[in-house]
């Protein structure tokens, strides 16, 4: 059965040994800190073609937005297809706090060479104090304290939390995940399904696998390398060993390993575990063997080259990670349900209506008691919880993403809101309204968007995110419906990016030029975009000669430049609704006159104005400024703009300070301070 992963299962015994040994020394010790747990990712080499595609019509889940921060060596395209992933994936799962992730490369040494990819999992020992002896991951403690603080439960997570920081640190990102360099080329990072190729991983269907693991599917569970039985933890597993150890059935270290090596564990009736007669560490007991359950198949036994898994409608990803679905108040059980679709969609300055004969406003219906008195209750903290205005900070964040929550603050009263939500995590209440008679048309002209379009969250496709959230009194307690929908839009503005040094596919004939070179150009944010032009301008030319892109799925655009001469690229992204522009992509040149001499601005200050000119005798170029005061953030400039060399920038209009001008061109920077009087 799936005999391809036999080639991944050897293992350095002496490291695991070593882990091992670690780990059965401090079991011991309850220690009260967050700890990563780390997790590989095996595949096989040999090509497994299959399609299971993006549906049209999915559901929605929740409102959750993952959060991601890349390390410097992960190119735009590369960038792109993981966000696509995160896009994918957000759909499936239900409302949480934001999650955070950092995505970098790495070297892999070793057996682990073999791996595409590593996932380090953000946990901590016996937290909340209804869980003393459990592995709880910080996407589940994000996950239940926002629905603690959603139906006011008694609440057991957040009397834990420490500090503000554990929250929010950047230096601690939920799920971290490494993907290795020497499988680089065989990653294809289209987003177009249908270009993958059999030759090539799919680069979204691993991310997404990566993104599964990070919330909880993975096991720790070794082999004792001395004898036929397993090594494992049993007094701080986290919720899906505890389900494993729950289907073996046995306390028998032996008669567990034998169970462990029948081929198969069921841990449900459509969830079974890879468990070969020949255990592999890492393997066994990690990957499902697949059925119709989409869990399965994402983290399928049977993923390799030309493997494409997208769809995650019905991933149901908390079936076995102990989310408390069911949260107590008093003597009742909220409704926690959702039924969100992206079939629910607003028209570009369309509009949506709702009616209490619709389906649109049924989902994620959760009731409170006393909610029409809602406060922030003082506490006294215990001694793991978060003091003072840390303790003020955690719940107002929590609160601030409340269904029903409102600008100005506060989810109290009856009426509808209308959000949107951010790339920040936080919603944006576009229409806010008192009081409920249906039916009701809300349209899209109306809404008071508070943010630029870049700052709003997209889906896979590229629309917005959307939120309609009633409130309705039923007593003393208020009943909240929220429908999550999509928001047809402009295309977002596409991010470009010289590419590193790589092996273009353009012709040899078109590269073998002195005077010109081959550059790849790579794309990000393209969810949203229908069509793409690049606008090429070259230094000389008036008008910019334009290229219609039709596989910029793909994630990229080759072309060649000449050497002696800048070239400037914008690209322009095309939908339905309209189109928007990329901010300027500036290759220069590289020529050996150019090079051969120093380019050096000089920069000349009067009272009134200041001058830019340059050593090289070329009054042709343009030059960006900026002119900074250091008392104000470097995102707001007192003054910016483009000038050609030689031309004078009037400072007459500003405030007497100290400021800094920053003064580049294609090849050259220059910075200088002055005082203006």
């Amino acid at each position: 059965m799936n005999t391809e992963f036999n080639n991944f299962a050897l293992t350095d015994f002496k490291r695991r040994q070593c882990l091992v040994m670690i780990v059965l020394i401090f079991l011991p010790f309850k220690i009260f800190a967050q700890t990563y747990s780390e997790v590989n990712g095996y595949v096989s080499d040999e090509s497994i073609p299959t399609i299971d595609g993006l549906p049209i019509i999915r559901t929605i889940e929740g409102g959750t937005l993952l959060k991601v921060s890349y390390s410097e060596d992960c190119t735009y395209e590369m960038q792109g297809a993981f966000n696509y992933a995160c896009r994918i994936l957000e759909e499936a799962l239900p409302s949480s706090l934001p999650i955070t992730i950092s995505v970098g490369l790495g070297t892999f040494r070793g057996a682990d060479n073999k791996q595409l990819s590593k996932v380090d999992v953000l946990q901590e020992e016996a937290f909340g104090r209804d869980n003393p002896a459990e592995m709880v991951l910080m996407t589940r403690i994000k996950r239940v304290l926002l629905k603690e603080r959603e139906v006011e439960s008694d609440v057991t997570y957040l009397d834990s939390i420490p500090s503000w920081e554990f929250l929010s640190s950047i230096e601690t990102p939920d799920i971290r995940i490494t993907y290795n360099k020497s499988y680089l080329n065989e990653f294809s990072f289209s987003l177009d399904e249908n270009s993958v190729g059999e030759d090539f991983y799919d680069f979204v269907s691993l991310a997404l696998r990566d993104l599964v693991r990070g919330f909880g599917y993975y096991s720790t569970i070794l082999k004792n390398p001395n004898e036929d039985a397993l090594w494992l933890r049993t007094a701080y597993a986290n919720p899906f060993e505890k389900a494993i150890l729950n289907a073996i059935g046995s306390d028998d270290l032996n008669e567990q390993f034998s169970i462990a090596t029948q081929g198969e564990l069921r841990l449900s009736s459509s969830l079974i575990l890879y468990a070969p007669t020949t255990w592999q560490n890492g393997i066994s007991l990690n990957y499902f063997i697949p059925t119709e359950n989409r869990l399965s198949q994402i983290l399928s036994t049977e993923f390799g080259k030309g493997t494409i898994r997208r769809n995650v409608t019905e991933l149901n990803i908390g079936q076995l990670l102990n989310w408390k679905w069911d949260l107590i108040v008093g003597s009742s059980t909220p409704s926690l349900t959702s039924d969100g679709s992206n079939n629910v969609k607003v028209p570009f300055n369309g509009s949506i209506s709702i009616s209490q004969n619709t389906t649109y406003n049924l989902e994620n219906t959760d009731t409170s008691n006393n909610s029409d008195i809602r406060k922030i209750v003082s506490r006294t903290p215990s001694v793991r919880n978060a003091a003072g205005d840390d303790y003020e900070h955690i719940v107002a964040y929590c609160d601030s993403l409340h269904p029903f929550w409102h600008n100005q603050g506060g989810h109290g009263g009856e009426g509808i809101t209308v959000s949107l939500l951010r790339k920040n995590g936080l919603w944006d209440v576009v229409y806010d309204a008192n009081g409920f008679l249906t039916p009701i048309a809300l349209n899209m002209s109306d809404w008071v968007l508070n943010f630029s379009a870049e700052e709003y969250a997209r889906t896979c496709d590229g629309y917005l995110r959307g939120r309609v959230t009633t409130s309705t009194r039923k007593g003393r307690t208020y009943s909240y419906k929220s429908t999550y929908f999509v928001i047809d839009y402009l295309p977002q503005k596409i991010e470009l990016e010289l590419a590193p040094e790589v092996s273009t596919n353009r012709s040899l004939a078109a590269s073998a030029s002195l005077e010109t070179h081959d550059i790849r150009i790579n794309f990000k944010n393209l969810e949203g975009c229908d069509r793409l032009v690049i606008q090429k301008l070259e230094e000389g030319q008036r008008i910019a000669s334009k290229y219609n892109v039709t596989d910029f799925k793909n994630g990229y655009f080759e072309t060649s430049v000449k050497k002696n001469k800048w070239t400037k690229f914008t690209a322009v992204g095309y939908n339905d609704n309209g189109s928007t522009k990329s901010d300027e992509l500036i290759i220069p040149a590289i020529s050996a006159t150019i090079s051969s001499q120093q380019d050096n601005l000089n920069i000349s200050i009067s009272n009134k104005t200041i001058k830019v000119t340059t050593n090289l005798n070329d009054d042709t170029r343009q030059v960006k400024y900026s002119i900074l005061s250091p008392q104000i953030s470097a995102d707001y400039p007192a003054q910016q703009g483009i000038i050609n060399i030689g031309d004078n920038i009037d400072i007459a209009s500003l405030s007497p300070g100290l400021y800094i001008v920053v003064c580049t061109t294609e090849t050259a920077s220059e910075t200088q301070k002055f005082l203006v009087h």
